[in-house]
């Protein structure tokens, strides 16, 4: 195996391990590692063989099969052999993921022209590379937010945490219900693929409390005064959102008809669950666990199940679907 070889991935499957040998030297003062640092480096990344420690630290008598990647500088201590830069370890299947996000607007929510613009040049000798030939992309849900209005709430939510700021806002829910001219802390954000959107998670001043919202459903979001508790609550915040998670899961039964199974943990993919068959009943069971805030949108997807799936427990949440159910009714039929 030559030198260049080692930097090849498809010709060498210890690419990426030499080349974060060589980024945990380059981090040290004095750029040297010995050579039982070494060996315990490379039996850590689980690709250690007697050969291969061999050809790293050019053991070999035949030199052809040392790689010369580090030179010995003293009795067992080593440093990097390398004058020049060397090249991270890219695959061809990462340059099209990147050219396929560079493509797409939502990169505008995270990066600014500038930096795309750099990217994009870099990535032109690889204008070979399309996402079709490796990846089909399926079932893209409707966008219903605007990359710009996103992009300014989410420098918006960093400006919150570096000024120590609450945020006013006013929500609106998907029943219409409008929050208006309340405070937030912001704690994370979370995006769900399967139905492109951004969620907000946040600890509301007025309730005291963790909740989960829809990004694109918050509007004139300015920053307040500066929060003298605001570091104490963000501190607060993990403990409050254990204190959320349900104890009891909500268990639900799935007939697999119209693809309901497939399609049941597509929707709840974002949430944490255990399901099995049972076989004398034909049917799926699936438990999911969840936090205060996530009822209602779980709430919302076992719905669009339809009659293929059925609330099991607790009890509260079935008297919620049911009065879902009831309420739509009454509105088909008004």
């Amino acid at each position: 195996m030559s030198y260049m070889e080692l930097f090849v991935e498809q010709k060498n499957k210890n690419y990426g391990v030499v080349y974060d040998l060589l980024m945990e030297m380059e981090k040290r003062p004095d750029k040297t590692m010995a050579g039982d640092e070494i060996s315990e480096f490379i039996l850590k990344k689980g690709i250690y063989t007697p050969s291969f420690e061999k050809s790293l630290m050019n053991k070999w008598e035949d030199e052809r099969e040392n790689l010369y990647v580090l030179e010995e500088i003293c009795d067992d201590i080593y440093t990097a052999n390398i004058n020049s830069s060397f090249p991270p370890p890219i695959l061809d299947m990462e340059i099209v993921y990147l050219k396929n996000l560079l493509d797409d607007e939502r990169i505008n929510i995270f990066l600014d022209n500038s930096t795309i613009d750099k990217l994009k040049e870099v990535l032109k000798t690889y204008d070979n590379f399309k996402i079709g030939q490796f990846i089909e992309v399926k079932g893209v849900a409707e966008r219903e937010y605007s990359c710009e209005k996103i992009n300014k709430i989410l420098f918006l939510l960093l400006k919150s945490r570096t000024e120590k700021k609450p945020i006013i806002y006013t929500y609106i829910t998907n029943n219409n219900q409008v929050f208006k001219d309340n405070f937030m802390l912001p704690y994370k954000i979370e995006y769900s693929i399967r139905d492109d959107k951004f969620y907000l998670i946040y600890y509301s001043l007025e309730q005291g409390r963790m909740n989960k919202g829809i990004i694109s459903r918050f509007y004139n979001m300015e920053l307040g005064d500066t929060y003298e508790d605001y570091d104490f609550i963000l501190n607060t915040i993990p403990h409050n959102v254990d204190r959320q998670k349900m104890k009891e899961p909500i268990t639900i039964e799935v007939t697999d008809r119209d693809n309901a199974v497939e399609r049941a943990f597509h929707i709840l993919s974002c949430f944490e669950k255990v399901g099995y068959y049972d076989r004398a009943r034909d049917l799926h069971i699936i438990s999911i666990y969840y936090y205060e805030y996530d009822e209602a949108e779980i709430i919302s997807r076992i719905l669009s199940l339809g009659k293929n799936a059925k609330v099991v427990s607790p009890e509260n949440v079935k008297m919620k679907v049911i009065q879902r159910i009831k309420k739509a009714i009454s509105l088909y039929n008004a």
